[in-house]
């Protein structure tokens, strides 16, 4: 069972811009970093020191954890709340809650796909790095709407360990389109199961869970989706 989940204050080490609007931010929080498992998420926020935007504390997915406890996110802006997140600098200081959510559950001995859209991506460079340390064979389609929103692909290997499969709506970066036509061709058309991790918008998954289920031959993929589900 997950470990119940910490509050404490945890530090900012890094914040670069990995994309339009998105930053990629480090903190050690060795509480929640001490318990979390891929899949999990974090509430971040400034506390009631603090009454500015973000007053409410905002989820963010586990994007990544260092065996000394520091993890990193994920932050997009859409509005006041991630704006300030995106601000931070290295020695400030956020309340941090979690880990929360049901983590993923890696079958044995097999390969893993993940498909993710947008933010979603951030759960599956935590998912993909554990299981590479564990000698898996991972695979990630990534899309995003143009190349200017794609995560920077040098900061996915170095936290993964993995090479994003790349689509783009306009086809400035990757292969054009919806990145579902992926799927068949990153299993490499083999019918071999394989657990199937997918996370971005509800309309995205909706569209793409059927192409994920013919492609994985494995109905449990939708069972998975709906456990990782967790922000």
């Amino acid at each position: 069972m997950p470990a119940a989940p910490a509050r404490s204050w945890g530090r900012v080490l890094r914040n670069r811009q990995a994309a339009r609007d998105t930053f990629w931010i480090e903190m050690d929080c060795a509480a929640a970093g001490a318990a979390a498992r891929p899949g999990q998420f974090v509430m971040l926020g400034t506390g009631l020191g603090d009454v500015a935007a973000p007053f409410l504390p905002r989820p963010f997915s586990i994007a990544a954890r260092a065996a000394d406890g520091r993890l990193g996110f994920f932050v997009r802006v859409f509005g006041a709340g991630t704006r300030r997140l995106s601000t931070v600098r290295p020695g400030d200081e956020l309340l941090v809650l979690g880990p929360l959510g049901r983590p993923f559950r890696l079958c044995e001995n097999r390969p893993v796909l993940c498909l993710a859209g947008g933010v979603g991506l951030a759960p599956f460079l935590f998912v993909a790095a554990e299981a590479r340390r564990a000698g898996r064979e991972v695979r990630i389609v990534y899309g995003e709407r143009s190349a200017d929103r794609v995560f920077d692909p040098a900061l996915v290997r170095e936290i993964a360990d993995v090479n994003p499969d790349l689509r783009t709506e306009d086809g400035s970066l990757g292969l054009r389109g919806s990145h579902a036509a992926r799927v068949r061709r990153a299993r490499g058309r083999k019918r071999a199961s394989a657990p199937g991790f997918g996370r971005g918008a509800h309309g995205l998954r909706r569209r793409h869970l059927s192409g994920m289920r013919r492609s994985l031959g494995d109905r449990r993929v939708d069972q998975v989706m709906h456990r990782g589900s967790s922000v």
